[in-house]
C-alpha cells in the first residue's frame, strides 16, 4: 500500500502546472486518477489526487472541476494543510475562469493569495496567482488592474526561477499594451515570452503568442502580417490537436477577413491569402467565423462564442441577410448580459476592496497597530475608496469591444440617478463619490396634502388607491417641471418641492405659486371627472431658507432641512379644501403678480400667531 501510495503522490506532482507536459493531460490521465481514488485510504494522498483532478478538469469539464475542487478545499482544511488549501483555492478559481464566472473566480483566487502570503509558503506558489488574477482583469478588461497584478507576478518568476510562469506572465503584460495601443511595449512583451516558450519547447504557448500577434497587425490594418501569424498559430495548433486554439485562431483569421471588408481608408494590397474583392473577403469572414463559432460552442468557450458571435452579426449585416445579423447579435447580447453585467462588475469591485483593505490590515500589523486616528483616517478612506469605485464602475468606459447595446444600458443608469437626485448633484456624486450639505436662501417651500385621503382610499381597492396616487404625483410632477422646480419627496400622500435650488431663481417664489394653481386645477378636473373617487387637496407655501444634502448610504435621498420647511407644512395643515394658503414671506414677493386674499393672523402649531393668505385662483 505504501508503494501504491507513493506512485499516486509522484504522479500528482506530474501534474502542477510548470512540470506538467502535453502529453501526459488529458482525459487519459483523468480517466485514470478517478480510477484509483475510491481505493485510497490516507486522506492527505486522496486531498492530493483531488486537487490533481481539479486542475486537470479546467480545460475538459470545469463543471468537474469545481465539484473536485470544492472536495479537496474541505479534506484539506479539515487536516489543515496549508497549502493544498492555497492551491485548491486557486485551481478553484481557475475552474469558475473557464465558466467565464469572473466574479467569483477572483473569489477564490484572492483566498488562495491570503492563504499564500497568511503562512509565507512557496514564493512560486504566490506569483501563479497573482497572474491568474491579472488573467481576470485583463477579461473584464480593466488593463490597470491586470498589469498591476502581472508586474507583481514578474519579480517572483524571476527570483524563483519559473521560466514558464514567467512567460505566461510576459504574454499578459504583452496582451495588456495590445489593449492600449502600446504596439512597441507589446511586442517587447510577446518577443521575451517567445524566447523563454521556445527555450522550454512549449509550442502550444508560442502558437498562443502567435495568435496575439495576429491580433496585433489586424489591429494595425496589417492584414497580410496578421493572416501569416494567425497561420503559424493555426499549423502548431493543428500539430498538437489543440481545438482551443484551432477555434480562436479560425475565428481571428474570419474577424482580419472582415476587417479588410470593412475598411474602405487602407489600400488593400491582394496576395496568396487576401483577395481584392470585397465580397469574396465578406464570405470569407462569415466561413472562418461560424467555423471558430462553432468549435467554440463545442469547447463552452464562452469569451470566443462572444467575440465571434458579435463579429458574425457584423459580416451578415454587410450582406444585408438581417435575420441572421439578428440571430448572433441576440447571441452576443445574451452571453455579454452575463459576463460583463453592472452586477458581475460590482461584485469584482467588492472583492477588490476587500483585497486592498485585507493587506492594509496586514501592514497595520506588521507596523504594530497605529495610533487610532490614523487606523481611523485609513477605513475612512477605504470608505470613500469604495463609494469611488462603486461609480465608477456604475458609469465605467465600456472595454474596447463593447457595442451600442451596453451603452444604453449605462445610460439607463444615469438617468436613473438623475430621477433620483437634482442633476448638479447627481454630477457631484459621480465625480467625488461624496457631497456637501449646503445652505440655500431665497427658496420657496410647497407642501401638498389629500383631505379626507383616508375616507376616499377606503372606497377603493389597494390598486385603485395606489393607481390614482400615481396619476396624481405623476401629474404633479410633469408640472413642477414645467416651473423648474425641484421635487424632493413624497411622503405617503403628502408632496414637497422647493424652488430656488440647485441653481437660484430671483422667480422662486412667483414660480411655485403658478404650480400650485395648476395642481389645484389638475385636482379640480379629476374631482370633476370621479366624483367621490378622486382627492380634494391643501396646499402650504412659504419661503426662506433650507440647507439641502444627501442622507445616508443605502437608498439614499435628497432632503431640505430649516425653519422654511416647517413654516411651509404648517401653511398647508393651516390651509383649506381646495385652496393655496401662502405665508407673509411669500405674499411680498408675489403680490404684484398674484392676487391674494389676506386671513389676518392664524395660530400655526409650535409657530404662534402667522400672517396667512389664500390665492385667489
Amino acid at each position: 500500500m505504501k508503494h501504491f501510495q507513493a506512485i499516486v503522490v509522484i504522479s500528482f506532482f506530474l501534474c502542477i502546472p510548470w512540470l506538467a507536459s502535453a502529453q501526459l493531460q488529458g482525459r487519459k490521465r483523468i480517466d485514470s486518477l478517478v480510477k484509483v481514488l475510491p481505493e485510497l485510504r490516507d486522506d492527505k494522498t486522496k486531498a492530493l489526487v483531488l486537487y490533481a483532478l481539479s486542475y486537470n478538469f479546467k480545460s475538459i469539464n470545469p463543471d468537474e472541476g469545481i465539484r473536485y475542487g470544492l472536495e479537496c478545499l474541505d479534506l484539506s482544511q479539515r487536516l489543515k494543510l496549508d497549502l493544498l488549501i492555497g492551491n485548491a483555492n486557486n485551481s478553484l478559481g481557475i475552474n469558475y475562469e473557464e465558466k467565464a464566472d469572473f466574479p467569483k473566480a477572483l473569489e477564490y483566487l484572492f483566498l488562495a493569495l491570503q492563504q499564500f502570503e497568511k503562512y509565507d509558503l512557496k514564493l512560486e506558489y504566490t506569483g501563479t496567482v497573482l497572474s491568474n488574477i491579472g488573467t481576470i482583469y485583463l477579461n473584464q478588461a480593466n488593463y490597470d488592474k491586470a498589469l498591476e497584478y502581472f508586474l507583481k507576478a514578474v519579480p517572483i518568476y524571476e527570483k524563483t526561477g519559473k521560466k514558464q510562469g514567467l512567460a505566461n506572465t510576459f504574454n499578459g503584460i504583452g496582451t495588456v499594451y495590445a489593449y492600449q495601443k502600446n504596439y512597441t511595449n507589446s511586442l517587447d512583451y510577446y518577443t521575451k515570452a517567445i524566447t523563454i516558450n521556445e527555450e522550454l519547447s512549449n509550442s502550444h504557448a508560442v502558437a498562443e503568442i502567435f495568435g496575439n500577434l495576429g491580433d496585433n497587425f489586424k489591429d494595425q490594418n496589417n492584414y497580410s502580417q496578421a493572416l501569416s501569424y494567425y497561420s503559424r498559430a493555426m499549423n502548431i495548433d493543428e500539430l498538437f490537436r489543440d481545438r482551443d486554439g484551432i477555434a480562436t485562431n479560425i475565428g481571428s483569421m474570419g474577424k482580419c477577413y472582415l476587417a479588410i471588408a470593412k475598411d474602405t481608408t487602407h489600400k488593400i494590397e491582394a496576395d496568396t491569402l487576401i483577395s481584392s474583392d470585397k465580397q469574396t473577403n465578406i464570405n470569407k469572414a462569415i466561413s472562418d467565423l461560424s467555423e471558430g463559432l462553432k468549435l467554440s460552442h463545442d469547447m463552452a468557450d464562452i469569451t470566443n462564442l462572444i467575440d465571434f458571435s458579435f463579429s458574425l452579426a457584423d459580416a451578415y449585416q454587410l450582406t444585408g441577410n438581417s435575420a441572421k445579423a439578428y440571430e448572433n447579435l441576440k447571441l452576443y447580447t445574451t452571453l455579454k448580459d452575463s459576463v460583463f453585467s453592472a452586477s458581475n462588475s460590482q461584485k469584482i469591485a467588492n472583492l477588490e476592496s476587500k483585497r486592498e483593505k485585507e493587506l492594509k490590515q496586514k501592514i497595520d500589523v506588521l507596523q504594530k497597530k497605529q495610533q487610532r486616528i490614523k487606523t481611523l483616517t485609513i477605513i475612512a478612506g477605504f470608505v470613500v475608496l469604495f463609494i469611488i469605485i462603486y461609480f465608477i464602475y456604475r458609469n465605467y468606459r465600456i472595454q474596447k469591444r463593447s457595442n451600442k447595446l451596453l451603452a444604453i444600458e449605462k445610460q439607463k443608469s444615469d438617468d436613473l440617478l438623475l430621477n433620483i437626485l437634482p442633476a448638479e448633484v447627481a454630477e457631484e456624486l459621480k465625480e467625488t463619490g461624496s457631497t456637501e450639505a449646503k445652505y440655500f436662501d431665497n427658496v420657496t417651500v410647497l407642501f401638498t396634502d389629500f383631505v379626507g385621503f383616508t375616507k376616499v382610499a377606503s372606497a377603493m381597492n389597494p390598486q385603485q388607491l395606489v393607481a390614482e396616487l400615481h396619476t396624481c404625483f405623476k401629474a404633479f410632477d410633469e408640472i413642477i417641471a414645467k416651473y423648474n422646480i425641484e421635487k424632493i419627496k413624497t411622503i405617503g400622500d403628502a408632496y414637497m418641492a422647493i424652488s430656488g435650488l440647485p441653481l437660484a431663481n430671483p422667480n422662486h417664489a412667483l414660480d411655485i405659486v403658478c404650480a400650485a394653481i395648476d395642481i389645484k386645477r389638475f385636482i379640480y378636473g379629476r374631482r370633476q371627472q370621479l366624483c367621490e373617487l378622486s382627492f380634494d387637496i391643501r396646499i402650504g407655501i412659504h419661503s426662506g431658507n433650507v440647507v439641502a444634502g444627501i442622507v445616508g448610504v443605502k437608498k439614499f435621498a435628497y432632503d431640505i432641512w430649516g425653519d422654511t420647511v416647517n413654516t411651509a407644512a404648517r401653511m398647508e395643515q393651516s390651509s383649506h379644501p381646495g385652496k393655496i394658503n401662502i405665508s407673509d414671506a411669500t405674499y411680498l414677493l408675489v403680490k404684484h403678480k398674484i392676487e391674494c386674499v389676506y386671513r389676518g393672523e392664524i395660530e400655526a402649531k409650535n409657530k404662534g400667531m402667522l400672517k396667512m393668505y389664500f390665492v385667489v385662483a
